[in-house]
């Protein structure tokens, strides 16, 4: 008996924690999968070794620096 009745005290609690769930973990889940997917892309590009650019273009810092370099 004890054994069912703990089993059910369990299940009981399962719908006050669930409900709030996505509400607290949705936000921390897509921060982590954000974080993953960006050093995911990284190490792509490292083992490309560059940037990911099909036309050669460099980022935007890069370009910024060529051009201040030039305007001088």
């Amino acid at each position: 008996m004890t054994v069912v009745s703990g089993s059910l005290i369990v299940i009981g609690h399962f719908g006050h924690w669930y409900i709030s769930l996505p509400v607290y973990l949705g936000p921390a889940l897509a921060i982590v999968l954000w974080l993953w997917l960006g050093d995911r892309r990284a190490r792509a590009r490292a083992a490309t070794g560059g940037s990911s650019d099909t036309d050669g273009a460099s980022t935007g810092v890069g370009r910024a620096a060529r051009t201040a370099a030039s305007d001088r």
